[in-house]
């Protein structure tokens, strides 16, 4: 529901920017749809393992280089496949909160609002 507001003075402002942040909105929810379907892969181990994943952060592939698999030592490949999973997620992470705050600082919106991403 659009709540009308009386045009001119302090009300114009007030109006202005909540049509400012309503537009913010739409972006941001374009924008998040769009980086969930997007796919990231990252290397870990010297490319031994490989990751990917969408920007909802669902696993899609892992590769696993059968040069690393010891039997004798999984404690090396279990830390290896932890570190290709954080690294994946990190980059999906990164790039939303880089794009989110493209989107705010369009409207000079203090990026330091909790739970604002």
């Amino acid at each position: 529901m659009k709540v009308r507001l009386p045009k001119g003075g302090a009300m114009g402002n007030i109006r202005d920017m909540a049509a400012k942040v309503q537009g913010m909105q739409a972006e941001m929810e374009k924008a998040t749809h769009e980086l969930e379907d997007k796919e990231y892969t990252f290397t870990s181990g010297g490319g031994a393992v490989e990751v990917k994943i969408k920007g909802s952060l669902e696993l899609t592939d892992l590769k696993i280089d059968s040069d690393i698999v010891d039997k004798d030592d999984k404690e090396m490949l279990q830390e290896i496949i932890i570190a290709a999973v954080n690294g994946a997620i990190k980059m999906a992470q990164d790039e939303k909160n880089n794009v989110m705050q493209g989107i705010s600082e369009s409207i000079n919106l203090p990026m330091n609002i909790p739970g604002l991403f």
